[in-house]
């Protein structure tokens, strides 16, 4: 009896300690790079790894121990009996250093004394309003550090490789979130990036991720709603525009109300020309965002004007609940499901006692007050 309970666990035994879990990252080497930034980043990727791929992961200062002096990742992940390693280059590209020549008479002659220094300054000491700390060309100029990361097997076979380039000590957490996902997973370091890992260089410029305007249009179909009769549908078409920041967005629009069945005069209508004006807040904050917010849609019925009412103004309150993606691109699709309440009486049909319609026919419905509640949805596309 103790001999089957006992061989299952000798096999299970075995058949984990061929296969080691473990993963090694080991020290990064610099080139042009400080020493302390890239030591940090060593140290924050092999913790980052470790939680994401739930594999022990050896950080540098241990897998650093195996390293001989020819440096060979293969034998020393062996040695450390791991599964995996990671190697990791960074290559400063900044140029924030200068160099003195002194010349002088040797034995040879003329020799040259090559001393390098550090600039932390300006070539100039002018006072300068501008916060050079923000200025993004001048990081990119001088502050620009490629870091490569290559996960292999304990026989040097590649796994996968990634590559980003940093612009400040301020991005090491979230590079190194993203070196993480991206090798676990073997993706890219693009296809790794989320709203709570984007680096500075690519917040720069156009490649700005999170937008402060977010531009486009937008199409939505509306039912009107009444206790007491019919109206027809709404097709919605126009211009929205949108303000994001991580959490929430306003959002502005105007677009064109077209009521269905324009030339079907028996049948209760209005339309006409609408704004909106409302803000959402975003439940997750991920590529994918849920959002539910609310505001209010003034808008002006030009289909009282078929009945000889004149223009008349509109306010429907609005709550709607949607989604957009991806959020970490320029371009970008939404969809959101929509509820407004009209708060101002809107008028439809012919009043018997004072049209002068035309010669007033019974085509025309006799003239009631509303005050519809609309329901429908929005599709939209913004850049």
């Amino acid at each position: 009896m103790y001999r089957h309970v006992l061989m299952p666990v000798i096999v299970l035994f075995f058949v984990v300690s061929a296969f080691p879990e473990d993963v090694a990252v080991f020290p990064v080497v610099g080139v042009n790079a400080d020493q302390s930034y890239i030591d940090a980043f060593g140290m924050l990727l092999a913790k980052k790894y470790e939680a994401i791929s739930g594999q022990t992961t050896l950080d540098p200062i241990k897998a650093g121990r195996a390293l001989g002096p020819d440096s060979n990742y293969t034998a020393a992940s062996q040695k450390l009996g791991v599964s995996e390693y990671i190697e990791l280059t960074a290559i400063g590209l900044f140029i924030s250093r200068k160099e003195k020549y002194s010349y002088g008479q040797g034995d040879s002659g003329s020799a040259k004394m090559i001393v390098v220094i550090r600039d932390n300054k300006d070539d100039d000491d002018d006072d300068d309003d501008e916060d050079e700390d923000d200025d993004d060309q001048e990081l990119l100029d001088n502050n620009k550090t490629v870091v490569t990361a290559i996960r292999r097997d304990n026989s040097g076979n590649l796994i996968h490789k990634a590559e980003l380039t940093l612009v400040t000590y301020g991005d090491i957490e979230e590079a190194s979130d993203r070196f993480a996902l991206a090798l676990h997973k073997k993706i890219t370091v693009e296809e790794a990036r989320s709203l709570t890992n984007i680096t500075r260089r690519e917040g720069m410029g156009h490649n700005q991720l999170f937008a402060e305007k977010v531009s486009g249009i937008k199409v939505g179909a509306f039912y009107p709603i009444v206790r007491d009769g019919y109206l027809v549908g709404i097709t919605a078409f126009g211009y929205n525009m949108r303000m994001e920041s991580e959490k929430f967005f306003v959002e502005f629009g105007a677009n064109a109300r077209i009521p269905s069945s324009m030339t079907d005069d028996a049948k209760r209508k209005y339309g006409g020309f609408g704004l909106e004006v409302g803000s959402s807040y975003f439940f997750t904050r991920g590529t994918f965002g849920l959002y539910g917010g609310g505001g209010v849609v003034p808008h002006f019925n030009f289909g009282s004007l078929i009945y000889e009412d004149g223009l008349e103004m509109g306010l429907a309150p609005y709550l709607q609940f949607g989604i957009t993606f991806p959020r970490n691109s320029r371009t970008r699709f939404y969809f959101d499901m929509r509820i407004a309440q009209n708060v101002l009486p809107i008028h439809t049909g012919v009043d018997r006692d004072s049209t002068s319609l035309w010669a007033y026919d019974d085509t025309y419905p006799p003239r009631k007050t509303h005050r519809p509640c609309e329901m429908g949805m929005n599709i939209g596309i913004g850049w």
